[in-house]
């Protein structure tokens, strides 16, 4: 499956101001404060790559509470500032 465990470097807020860290990314080679799991607007981001059949139950519970978290940002497109 390759190297997972992160979606991004640190989140600059202040250059996305809809974007927020949901949980940090710990993998080999990835920054200690990179993101695992972050929104950015309607956006989820889910660094990891297991489909759903090879995760553990406590890791499909948490992707179900992370959709289900986002949809309260259905509608709501990312902002960037320049």
């Amino acid at each position: 499956m390759g190297k997972a465990g992160a979606v991004s470097d640190v989140i600059k807020l202040k250059d996305y101001p809809d974007a927020e860290v949901i949980l940090l990314g710990f993998a080999p080679g990835k920054s200690y404060l990179a993101t695992g799991i972050g929104r950015h607007g309607n956006f989820l981001q889910w660094g990891w790559s297991a489909p759903p059949s090879k995760m553990t139950p406590d890791g499909r519970d948490l992707f179900i509470n992370c959709i289900c978290y986002i949809h309260k940002y259905d509608g709501v497109a990312p902002e960037f500032r320049k």
